[in-house]
């Protein structure tokens, strides 16, 4: 199973919602990355757009989340809903590697990225429906 990982800006979010109040920069956007690219802690979409893929039909897309639920030992939990790309690739075809999840602020310099996911298998365009299964979000009441 992938591993979701949250970038410092997205801890950096976490911490500003829990302490002092937060309003995102824009609506949490995912795009996906080319075959080859190297996940890291990167700040901005400006950072790592040259890696994202290029195929016929390809969008980035918005994500929407279940609603959060707490446990009784302090842990939330977020499951994201699936997110279908429609039809990718065809013409143009690309291997995505993995996505970003990323605050869209209209500007790629200042849409701020809250985490990644690198894929277990790559999965190559052909054409057809591109959907990215849904991914669960876990946040513990301390960081040990």
């Amino acid at each position: 199973m992938p591993a979701a990982i949250v970038t410092t800006k997205g801890r950096e979010a976490s911490l500003a919602i829990i302490t002092s109040g937060y309003t995102p920069a824009g609506p949490t956007t995912m795009m996906l990355m080319a075959d080859g690219h190297v996940f890291r802690d990167a700040e901005t979409v400006a950072d790592i757009v040259g890696d994202e893929i290029n195929a016929t039909g390809y969008a980035r897309q918005l994500v929407s989340f279940d609603p959060a639920a707490a446990q009784s030992d302090g842990t939330v939990t977020q499951l994201s809903q699936a997110l279908s790309f429609g039809l990718v690739g065809g013409a143009v075809d690309a291997t995505v590697s993995g996505c970003y999840l990323f605050e869209d602020s209209g500007n790629d310099a200042t849409s701020i990225l809250t985490a990644s996911v690198q894929f277990v298998t790559a999965k190559a365009t052909d054409g057809t429906e591109l959907i990215v299964r849904p991914i669960t979000w876990a946040w513990a009441p301390t960081p040990f």
